[in-house]
């Protein structure tokens, strides 16, 4: 590959990041054209909302949505979030701005914004999701083919220790990961980042060895840095333990307080509140499609309807 092309494949994820806004932008602007239509079953008017007046509110409200999108990193160039992570940040942004447009209807006093039909926000909730979701799966589907064909791949170097046998494995079969691995280096990871980097494009360094000292990995991170490269660490298992901690001080000493679970004081009466008000509800509104679901299960196989399964650890 020529370097004019290399430069354009480390603009990869902008590209995407302007597609996955486009196709929000659009999704959206459709989602709501669709409610509007379905609620006035073809007419041009609902109530005190002729339709250009319809789509004029909505254009304007268009730039919320996607300040709201972006505020969950949807657009994020630099680490664009992917697979379930992507849609629940996409779920709560379309919420986020509906939200806004109700409540703005809410304070805009016109006799329109009274009369402004519930049922065009219950389809709208509807075909924005559908649509944005749609959107984004068919993204995801051409970057993946763009994986396959080797463009837009990270240039990658793996700082892998002993124990990044699998992390290796799995990036270098798993186009998905979106990284070319340039090489997995076990010792003196300077030097050979200086050697790997005269001879290729690092765009990234990954660091899977936990037995590295602050000091080592303060050198390293301060080699990438100024070269634009990013650093990624592999956290060791007490780093991921310390996620659940409580800064405290003990004798007039700073200490951290690991946690046995969230569960612990107001996290108990907030987890306490949820199931109330929302978990119960939902719980009894989707009882008879678990009820049908399990009827189905029986039928079409053998075994019982709910699986079980010993599992080890936490």
């Amino acid at each position: 590959l020529s370097a004019d092309w290399r430069i354009e494949m480390k603009k990869f994820n902008l590209y995407v990041a302007i597609a996955s806004l486009l196709i929000d932008l659009v999704a959206i602007f459709l989602g709501l054209i669709i409610a509007y239509h379905l609620r006035s079953e073809g007419a041009t008017q609902i109530y005190s909302w002729p339709f250009d007046k319809y789509l004029r509110f909505i254009t304007l409200m268009l730039p919320v949505w996607l300040i709201l999108l972006a505020s969950q990193g949807l657009y994020n160039v630099r680490n664009l979030p992917r697979g379930w992570n992507a849609f629940g940040r996409l779920l709560i942004g379309l919420l986020s701005g509906w939200g806004v447009m109700i409540i703005t209807l809410y304070l805009w006093r016109s006799p329109e914004a009274q009369v402004f039909p519930r049922l065009v926000i219950a389809y709208g909730l509807f075909w924005t999701l559908v649509l944005t979701v749609t959107g984004r799966v068919i993204l995801g589907y051409l970057v993946f083919l763009c994986y396959r064909l080797r463009l837009g791949l990270i240039n990658t170097v793996v700082l892998a220790g002993e124990n990044a046998g699998n992390l290796l494995q799995e990036m270098t079969k798993n186009y998905r990961n979106g990284r070319r691995i340039l090489a997995a280096v076990k010792s003196n990871y300077l030097a050979t980042l200086g050697q790997i980097g005269q001879r290729d494009s690092i765009e990234e360094i990954i660091c899977a060895d936990s037995k590295l000292d602050e000091g080592e990995l303060l050198e390293i991170l301060n080699w990438a840095e100024p070269r634009g490269i990013n650093f990624t660490l592999v956290p060791s298992l007490l780093s991921v333990r310390t996620t659940n901690v409580e800064v405290s001080t003990f004798a007039g000493t700073p200490v951290l307080i690991f946690k046995q679970t969230p569960l612990e004081g107001w996290g108990r009466v907030l987890k306490r509140i949820i199931d109330i008000i929302l978990v119960i509800p939902a719980l009894i509104i989707a009882l008879p499609f678990v009820v049908i679901l399990a009827v189905g299960v029986k039928l079409s196989s053998p075994g019982p309807v709910f699986y079980r399964e010993p599992r080890v650890g936490e």
